[in-house]
């Protein structure tokens, strides 16, 4: 049973990066909270149903205190407002190092270093909001199009000189832009969506999705939105999604849109119908065209309505051949499940392996996830 003082860990981390501690900060957040309903008690404990902001007098508090920063000042904190947690490289161009070095003696402005990276944040992360909320729309989209080209042209050297450039950084690149006053990049949003998907940030990865689709990206950028809607158990929304573009086109992108549907028909109930979906989408797709992906949700769907005998010997079947990464993340998970039902350890430990390896190639996080966890109960049970 629990008591009043059990806090969800979530909510701990909400408050803790928000207010660092601080007692008037804390009181701004949790009092409104609980009275617009976005702070519950529950069984658990304490929960958090919402986004927590800060009552008026709060907020006033803190326009008072951004008053008394000189314009420079002022200028950093509504940058690292925008920014959250901006690398010191970006940081130094795009701010005066006298300002910056002023909130860092102040304890405004924190300077974090990992090895030769740095990067800097506002202690409060509610000052730069309260700094954001002051600035105005206008003003803040022009901010985070000035952070959208600084990263854009980081990226770009990288480029020149052949570095790799961190897939988050991308996806910063493409938040940045979907707040600001430039030119979206269609590709690059998608491509972004993509990523933050695969590293597990299925929120992210939904609202890139959806910016991207409302303004043109067709069918993947549907796809990756429906998908997304999937993992956060929207089915009602999946379907809709992806009735706003027709299957045409790269097998791969039909393949994608068809199994997806199928598979969002199965985890809503209407299982017949599912099946029909995967039979239709064989018949549909070109004679001679790969169709590994159906067949792996053939063998979830098998899995799941309790038929392990032909998940085992279809999705052994399957894994044994040269799958493509998606395909084999998809058969490799239901596969893991009904191999460790039946105890067929030698065969779970390969299909394990293999799994993990194409979800690690980038295809999915909440897969990996899956066949991980299967993995470690596989490992504590035999020692």
């Amino acid at each position: 049973c629990s008591s009043d003082l059990d806090v969800a860990p979530e909510l701990i981390d909400e408050l803790q990066d928000r207010t660092a501690g601080n007692p008037l900060f804390l009181r701004g957040l949790l009092i409104p909270g609980r009275e617009n309903g976005v702070l519950v008690h529950t069984d658990a404990g304490w929960q958090l149903h919402g986004t927590l902001r800060g009552d008026r007098q709060l907020y006033d508090l803190l326009d008072f205190r951004l008053r008394s920063f000189a314009p420079e000042e002022l200028e950093a904190v509504e940058i690292l407002g925008a920014a959250g947690v901006l690398d010191w490289e970006v940081m130094r161009e795009l701010c005066d190092a006298d300002a910056v070095g002023r909130l860092e003696r102040r304890g405004i402005i924190q300077l974090v270093a990992n090895h030769s990276h740095t990067v800097a944040r506002l202690f409060h992360t509610i000052l730069g909001e309260a700094a954001i909320q002051r600035a105005g729309i206008v003003r803040t989209r022009q901010l985070n199009g000035l952070l959208a080209q600084h990263l854009q042209k980081q990226i770009t050297a990288a480029e020149r000189y052949s570095k790799r450039v961190d897939v988050r950084t991308q996806v910063r690149l493409a938040q940045f832009m979907m707040r600001s006053d430039l030119t979206p990049d269609l590709d690059l949003m998608i491509d972004a969506a993509a990523s933050a998907l695969r590293m597990g940030n299925i929120d992210c990865g939904a609202e890139l999705a959806r910016f991207a689709l409302d303004r043109g990206g067709g069918q993947r950028a549907a796809i990756l939105l429906a998908e997304a809607m999937f993992w956060q158990g929207r089915t009602a929304a999946v379907d809709a999604v992806l009735a706003e573009v027709d299957p045409h086109g790269a097998v791969e992108l039909v393949t994608a849109h068809g199994c997806l549907r199928a598979t969002n028909l199965f985890f809503d109930g209407h299982v017949e119908q599912a099946r029909q979906e995967l039979l239709n989408l064989r018949d549909h797709i070109e004679p001679g065209a790969k169709a590994e992906l159906i067949t792996a949700m053939e063998v979830l769907f098998a899995y799941l309505s309790g038929d392990v005998s032909t998940a085992v010997e279809t999705g052994l079947a399957l894994c044994a051949q040269d799958l493509p990464p998606v395909a084999m993340a998809w058969a490799a998970a239901p596969l893991c499940w009904a191999l460790a039902y039946i105890g067929r350890m030698g065969d779970f430990d390969r299909t394990a392996h293999a799994g993990l390896r194409a979800t690690g190639l980038g295809q999915s996080s909440p897969l990996q996830l899956i066949i991980g966890v299967r993995s470690e109960e596989h490992t504590s049970e035999l020692q």
